[in-house]
């Protein structure tokens, strides 16, 4: 691909290996544009803060099919917090996806469109598919529409406002596009399956002799998905559990094909309310039996043992791996028009309307599981409780089971049951997220004695409703259909309820208003008319209004021998709206679930903002060794009707000592302000798991092993102890907080950027970033709780947070309050690094090279006075992260090399050498080629091959994570064509 000539100067922008920006040589042209992270016009390399871009060229030669996908190949870009990758974190928004800019939460990512904000499809909810935030959903954003994306590091909250704690992504349209584009891809992995296919539409024409222009897009694409069961390495069922050696080295060892032994999904007949080990029942040999298919007694294998009573290695128990999404079916359709009209000579008339829908479904999840780890025998989760009198089971099994009662000294007219009901609710579930957006103004220019100033006007709304449905289990139903009888009167087995007139379903529609009896003996035993009684259609909705009016002068107020001063100065009003909708079902807990409770709430700002750019020394007056020296800063007072009035504000200057080299940095005070569910989410109840400090496999972690150990000592717990939320989730509480303050963060950035003039086309540049977010917003789950109060070195005394966690006499976890606090901090400090050099080989063509360096130096993470986390060198945030890309072109043909690199990493580097027995993963190589073929002036091919060596993640992914960051090396080598039509 040929270097991207821009205004003033070049960028050599590599396909598929965006360039961090002001690193090419000037060229001829003049001309200003405004750049994302200022409202002062300029030439486009003239940056303070490190920029990424990446052009429309760029994205068509990578082949991506969304704008995520262009950014996971930016080394700066940490996994996605939600995306169609992975297992879903939440059936409300599935397949949505949320760029992370340096790993800080994809909530401190400001995400524009033509420099305006975009309405957020995140759901309003604790169990929302990411953090509580603004995040922008970038399925909505069609790809051929696109000019170029640009990315620009810690310095927008002062020209955008909240939420650029991170950085900023500004995707910037095509404007004033003339003729029509027409193409057609498809792709499909190496194995023959995950098809993808996109059709694409884009026309635009001018109209009234020039002065007005419309632009129409059209994108319509689908994708197909995968479980854990369709690729290698995820069907091993890698995972790190307690070793069944006791004089192991290691706390944790790496086990494959993981079974949860205390379940299956034909489910474990038990003679009192314990675990099968403990009180299974028996054949004649001593075999512990499950029921098998058909619903007979057979022999259970527990697999090889470990250390841990719910974890084993293969065997019977019930296969997480079997049930879990790897890659989420997606399919989506945009729709936009943009249009401009020069109403006269000095003002323009611009607008943009956009639609927008996007589906994604999960195919599965972990099912309802009953279980004495989950709760006391009866309980809507604990072992089931099953008379053995049930017309559903065999003669032979119901002697076996009353034999084996009675020889146990029970009560032989009930036994118990474990059950994981995976053919009851299987965790599927779909999403439909519908997005529409206005935008309109006017923008023009006015004089003021010689000066000339801009002006624009421009509002901005938005409206995002995403509606979520499951089949749940509707708990009264399930009780009733269970209580299964015969009726002596016709020999059918009926539900007693039915047969006696005491029935009494839950006010919840479900498939089926007449209950049919429920045969929980063997996989796959219930009837379909049991489940369509028992189970329900469970839905909610989620919907997200923006609207925004922002007015705004610019212009040059004096002149100075460096050159003139330019100033803007404007005002913003923006009100966001958040509802979340669940039905009665969520509302009411008619399942097994824990009430999840609606969301109504708002908030509304009243902003003020200024910029100035002062050109102390400009290059035409030829002082030696100071080329050029320019000095410039913005301040925007964010008045916030839940947080409060604060002051965001940058300052930074840009020294050049001769034109070839040019030194640059900024200070930047940067804000988040809370989001409606943070702010406003009702106090609910939930369930959680969490890695429990007191726990023996913990203990010697966190920041200091011997506080830990000494706080978890005054807490009354003795060692070794095996803390159960660690594999099996206990009830926390969920609770808002209007009060929150803004998060802020002080950040610096300091750069060198080279341009040897008797090197054409040779550009480097290096930048230093560094953040320190304090106030940070954080939802204390259990984890976090536990954490704060265990590694304390104010002790658990003097710690409020111990307040908020509830123990048995045994030391178990019984209950912690959770919510949202201003009690986070990060840290974050990486070094970026970009060379891009372009040279001509005659008739043989040319080739151009870009390699992006991203080096991570710290990344912390602190929850109150807890446990400092640091997450730099772990799995999706190594250290060391690059790209290579070669582009090369002669005549009609164009080809390309991408070679991405992950260094080594860690699960945890927080953890002792000895906490599991492969502590690490290596170095990882990806290389992507595509070649692209013009046929004629209309037609262009090409062909993309992804992961071309079919190189895997590195071993053991993902036995503790990293599913994400390294899914290319699970997904495997993978292939695509696309045609394309201009005219």
């Amino acid at each position: 691909m040929r270097i991207r000539v821009v205004p003033l100067a070049a960028i050599a922008v590599a396909a598929s290996a965006p360039a961090w920006a002001q690193t090419a040589p000037a060229s001829d042209v003049v001309d200003t544009i405004v750049v994302t992270g200022s409202r002062i016009a300029r030439p486009e390399l003239e940056r303070l803060q490190p920029t990424v871009v990446v052009s429309s060229d760029d994205i068509e030669n990578r082949g991506a099919p969304n704008v995520i996908e262009v950014l996971n190949d930016i080394p700066a870009f940490g996994p996605p917090a939600s995306s169609s990758a992975g297992t879903q974190p939440s059936a409300f928004g599935v397949a949505q996806s949320f760029a992370d800019f340096f790993s800080l939460g994809s909530q401190r990512t400001l995400t524009l469109v033509n420099g305006r904000r975009f309405v957020s499809s995140n759901t309003a909810s604790i169990f929302g598919p990411a953090d509580a935030g603004q995040q922008v959903d970038l399925n909505a954003i069609p790809t051929q529409l696109i000019d170029r994306v640009e990315v620009i590091a810690v310095g927008g909250a002062p020209v955008y406002g909240s939420d650029a704690i991170a950085g900023t992504v500004n995707i910037i349209l095509k404007r004033d596009y003339e003729g029509a584009d027409v193409d057609a891809s498809f792709g499909q992995s190496a194995r023959g399956d995950a098809d993808n296919y996109r059709l694409r539409a884009l026309a635009g024409t001018n109209f009234a002799d020039g002065r007005g222009n419309v632009t129409m897009s059209a994108e319509y694409a689908r994708s197909e998905g995968l479980m854990y069961m369709d690729r290698s390495r995820t069907a091993r069922g890698l995972y790190y559990t307690t070793p069944e050696d006791p004089d192991s080295p290691y706390v944790n060892e790496l086990i494959e094909q993981r079974r949860v032994d205390v379940v299956t999904a034909g489910g474990l007949p038990l003679i009192d309310d314990s675990l099968a080990q403990f009180a299974g029942i028996l054949d004649a040999t001593g075999n512990t039996l499950q029921f098998g298919p058909g619903g007979a007694l057979v022999p259970y294998n527990f697999g090889t043992g470990t250390g841990n009573l719910v974890n084993k290695s293969a065997g019977d128990g019930f296969n997480v791996t079997a049930v879990s999404t790897l890659l989420a079916p997606t399919e989506r359709a945009n729709f936009t028009a943009l249009g401009n009209f020069q109403i006269t000579d000095r003002v323009r008339a611009f607008g943009e309307a956009w639609y927008s829908t996007t589906s994604g479904k999960k195919f599965a999840d972990q099912p309802v599981y009953n279980s004495l780890l989950f709760g006391p025998g009866g309980s809507p989760e604990g072992n089931l409780i099953v008379s053995t009198d049930n017309p559903f089971l065999s003669a032979e099994s119901r002697a076996l089971i009353r034999d084996n009662l009675l020889a146990a000294g029970a009560d032989p007219s009930f036994f118990y049951l474990a059950r994981a009901n995976s053919d009851l609710q299987s965790g599927l579930a779909r999403s439909e997220s519908n997005v529409y957006r206005v935008v309109a103004g006017l923008e023009g220019a006015f004089d003021i004695g010689e000066r000339s100033f801009q002006w624009e006007i421009a509002g901005n709304y938005g409206n995002s409703e995403t509606t979520s449905r499951e089949p749940m289990v509707v708990q009264q139903n399930f009780e009733n259909a269970m209580d299964a009888v015969i009726d002596a009167a016709t020999g059918q087995i009926v539900c007693r309820g039915t047969l006696n007139g005491t029935l009494e379903s839950a006010p919840i529609r479900t498939r089926s208003d007449s209950c049919a009896p429920l045969n929980l003996f063997g996989v796959g035993s219930p009837s379909q008319a049991a489940r369509d009684y028992i189970t329900t259609l469970a839905m909610q909705t989620s919907t997200v209004t923006q609207r925004v009016v922002t007015a705004d002068i610019s212009g040059e107020i004096v002149d100075l021998p460096g050159g003139a001063v330019q100033a803007v100065v404007g005002v913003e009003n923006r009100r966001e709206t958040s509802r979340f909708d669940p039905d009665r079902f969520f509302r009411e807990a008619w399942g097994r679930l824990v009430p999840i409770d609606g969301l109504s709430g708002e908030f509304e700002t009243d902003e003020a903002f200024t910029e100035l750019l002062i050109p102390i020394v400009g290059e035409h007056q030829n002082i030696p060794f100071v080329n050029a020296l320019q000095v410039e800063g913005a301040a925007r007072y964010v008045d916030h009707s839940v947080a409060g009035g604060d002051l965001t504000w940058t300052a930074g200057a840009r020294f050049a000592p001769i034109p070839d080299i040019q030194f640059r940095g900024n200070k930047t005070l940067a804000i988040r302000s809370p989001a409606i569910t943070e702010a406003f989410v009702p106090t609910s109840s939930a369930f959680d798991t969490a890695d429990d400090p007191c726990d023996s496999r913990f203990i010697d972690a966190g920041p200091n092993p011997a506080t830990r150990a000494a706080n978890c000592a005054a807490a009354g717990i003795t060692q070794p102890f095996q803390s159960n939320i660690v594999d099996a989730s206990a009830q926390v509480s969920v609770s808002g907080n209007p009060d929150l303050l803004n998060e802020e963060a002080d950040s610096r950035t300091w750069g060198v950027v080279l341009r040897p003039r008797w090197v054409p086309s040779l550009s480097l540049a290096v930048d230093w970033i560094e953040i320190d977010l304090t106030n940070a917003i954080v939802a204390l789950n259990a984890v976090g709780v536990m954490n704060a109060c265990y590694d304390s070195e104010a002790g658990i005394g003097a710690t409020a947070l111990c307040d908020n966690i509830d123990r048995d006499a045994s030391g178990q976890v019984t209950f912690v309050r959770t919510g949202y606090a201003n009690a986070g901090s990060k840290r974050f400090k990486a070094i970026t690094a970009q060379l891009n050099y372009g040279v001509g080989l005659g008739r043989f063509g040319r080739l151009d090279t870009s390699l992006n360096f991203y080096n991570l130096r710290n990344l912390t993470t602190r929850v109150g006075l807890g446990d400092l986390d640091r997450q730099a060198g772990e799995v999706g945030t190594s250290r060391d992260q690059g790209s290579l890309t070669l582009n090369y072109s002669v005549k009609d043909l164009s080809l390309s090399l991408q070679t991405q690199y992950m260094g080594p990493a860690r699960w945890d580097v927080d953890e002792q050498i000895d906490t599991r027995n492969f502590a690490e993963i290596g170095e990882w190589w990806l290389f992507n080629l595509s070649a692209g073929y013009r046929l004629n002036e209309n037609i262009t091919t090409r062909v993309f091959v992804d992961n071309v060596f079919d190189r895997e993640a590195p071993f053991p992914v993902p036995a503790a994570g990293g599913t994400v960051a390294y899914y290319d090396g699970i997904f495997g080598r993978s292939y695509a064509m696309s045609v394309n039509y201009t005219f």
